[in-house]
């Protein structure tokens, strides 16, 4: 693909395909996703997927792992999150992922890298007003020319969209994506494909002439058979063709002008247009030369098609191996939706009022009261005087309940607003990113350190890190619960200033202060040392 795009087809390949024993080359992969905000969700899950399952099927043991989004870097961003979390909690997929060398990023970050197995994501996604604005300048040809040709074994493009109806021609994304369904197909026709054209020039200029044409896009054939005649070069249109004949070589002399100039009458009178090309004039300046050819074929309605045909069957069966790897993601997706459907709050069918005539306190107070903090002596098994705070009595579990009930009767929890729900989502997110980025740093420095000592501060970090990671990824699944922001004590809203200083909050300031004060302190001598220790026993929170 990148030999066709940026090459003109010189770059001749060293490796035999006998050599890569992981089979196919190429893998085209759509699905049904949608883009926001230079995200595409189900395309990112879809990967993350694929390389868990990677990780554990036994062909791609050892392979290196790379994922390349075409769209901004907050895709990269997106699949690498996925695939660590979800590592973090298999420590032998976490290992593993640490040998493959994972690295996801935008073309240019993968700039002089490269890995066994790649992943393409277009990220785009059909829009209902009609095909997507085109993209085929020289700059988006730098970033596709990088991206597909960081695999050295394998590269899977990931896609949703449709070529034939939401990508116009000349679409460096749709080329990309007709490319993938062909090298899938029929990776062997596809190589020699334009080597045969190659072969069939009669000359070194009509093969750049060729060469040059094909690598903008134009569909030519070399020697079109005209009944008697032969025509150097074809290019073809979606409407028609265009004749170019290559002048001034041994095969096209001085003096045989004449003679080409009586044929090309015959053939125009055919209904054959023409374009000529003087060698020396392409020699001396081949890119005005060029210009001037490709103002000739807009003229006569000839444009670029695509370096590769459109497919016929974009349906057909994949090879069995990468059928697996998706039939092994499929069930990983499906797996994460049940856990993620199980994990959700239950919703009550009905709303009923309680039925407060099973209570009946008791004539005196309802709980005992809670005596103040006191000093008093007591004495230990060993006779020895031990000074401690005195203990906060409990309700009983009867009492407990009746206070509990009344209480949320008089003050239900109001749930937390949408816009700070959202505020504390991005607060979680940027977070999540900081972790991370830092996370990737702290790797660095574990592979690239030249002194244990740092290498030892770098692995006590990113334990660090990780058990941060997990605690902002915990808080993020239950933000959206219901009963998220309510003290899991006393059953009240959690001021939302707490939750911005401490979103794992799971009990108010007053809950929090009970269980502090549930902390007691006894002092007792140490027999053999004779000096005061500290022994601290927490006791059972506040109902």
């Amino acid at each position: 693909f990148s030999n066709r795009l940026c090459h003109n087809g010189r770059i001749r390949p060293l490796r035999e395909s006998s050599s890569v024993r992981l089979k196919p080359a190429v893998v085209p992969y759509r699905v049904r996703g949608t883009a926001h905000a230079k995200v595409n969700e189900e395309e990112a899950e879809t990967i993350a997927a694929l390389i868990r399952a990677m990780l554990q099927h036994p062909a791609y043991e050892g392979k290196t792992i790379g994922v390349v989004s075409l769209v901004g870097e907050e895709q990269a961003k997106l699949i690498e999150r996925l695939v660590r979390r979800a590592c973090l909690e298999n420590p032998k997929l976490e290992q593993e992922l640490e040998k493959r060398r994972f690295l996801c990023g935008n073309p240019a970050q993968f700039q002089g890298d490269e890995r066994d197995v790649v992943f393409l994501s277009l990220v785009d996604s059909p829009r209902p007003e009609g095909p997507l604005p085109l993209r085929n300048d020289d700059r988006f040809k730098q970033r596709f020319n990088v991206a597909a040709s960081r695999a050295r074994d394998q590269l899977w493009v990931v896609y949703s969209l449709d070529p034939a109806t939401d990508l116009k021609e000349g679409d460096l994304r749709r080329e990309l994506i007709h490319f993938a369904l062909h090298a899938s197909k029929d990776p062997e026709g596809l190589l020699h494909s334009a080597d045969e054209q190659a072969r069939r020039t009669q000359s070194p200029f009509e093969r750049e002439v060729l060469e040059w044409l094909s690598g903008q896009g134009y569909r030519v054939r070399a020697q079109w058979p005209v009944g008697a005649y032969s025509i150097d070069l074809v290019v073809e249109g979606e409407h028609g063709r265009v004749a170019i004949e290559c002048d001034g070589d041994r095969w096209h002399p001085i003096e045989k002008i004449p003679e080409d100039l009586e044929r090309q009458a015959v053939l125009e009178r055919l209904g054959w247009r023409f374009i000529r090309i003087r060698g020396s004039e392409f020699y001396r300046d081949r890119e005005a030369t060029m210009a001037r050819v490709v103002r000739e074929l807009e003229r006569l309605g000839i444009r670029p098609r695509g370096r590769f045909s459109t497919p016929e069957d974009e349906d057909a069966p994949l090879h069995p191996l990468a059928e697996e790897i998706i039939r092994m993601a499929e069930r990983i997706k499906a797996g994460e939706r049940q856990e993620a459907v199980a994990s959700r709050p239950p919703v009550p069918s009905e709303m009923s009022a309680p039925d407060l005539s099973v209570v009946t306190p008791r004539a005196a107070s309802p709980l005992r009261r809670r005596s103040e903090p006191s000093i008093r002596p007591s004495s230990d098994n060993g006779g020895r005087a031990v000074t401690a705070r005195s203990i906060v009595p409990f309700p009983s579990s009867s009492e407990a309940s009746a206070h509990s009930l009344f209480e949320r009767e008089s003050h239900a929890p109001a749930p937390l607003r949408e816009d700070e729900r959202e505020k504390l989502r991005a607060q979680l997110l940027e977070e999540r990113d900081r972790l991370y980025e830092e996370l990737q740093e702290v790797e660095h420095r574990i592979r690239t350190s030249e002194f244990s000592w740092a290498r030892e501060s770098a692995v006590r970090r990113r334990s660090s890190l990780k058990r941060e990671l997990q605690s902002v990824e915990d808080v993020l699944r239950r933000l959206d619960a219901e009963d998220y922001g309510i003290c899991r004590q006393c059953r009240q809203p959690i001021p939302i200033e707490r939750l911005r200083a401490l979103p794992s909050a799971q009990l108010c300031v007053k809950c929090q202060n009970r269980v502090d004060a549930g902390r007691v302190a006894e002092w007792g001598r140490d027999k053999g040392e004779g000096h005061w220790q500290v022994k601290e026993t927490l006791l059972s929170p506040w109902p």
